[in-house]
């Protein structure tokens, strides 16, 4: 749970270490994330706004958009 802000060097190291490890779940269009860059092919891909139930995964260099399940 950390604000969408770049990280600054001199950042406390588990906030370094989003920024290192790039593992994370983002609810947002991945034009508006500033926590680290992403690939330019990576955005050409998934310019299509995120709907309510939908989220990124992001590994190292893979971005997967997944839709979660409704638990009604």
């Amino acid at each position: 749970n950390y604000e969408n802000v770049n990280i600054p060097y001199d950042a406390p190291e588990p906030i370094r270490n989003i920024k290192q490890e790039r593992h994370l779940l983002y609810f947002d269009d991945l034009d508006n994330l500033k926590v680290f860059d992403v690939a330019y092919e990576d955005l050409r891909d998934n310019k299509k706004k995120l709907q309510a139930d939908d989220v990124y995964y992001i590994k190292d260099n893979s971005v997967v958009k997944i839709k979660l399940k409704n638990s009604n």
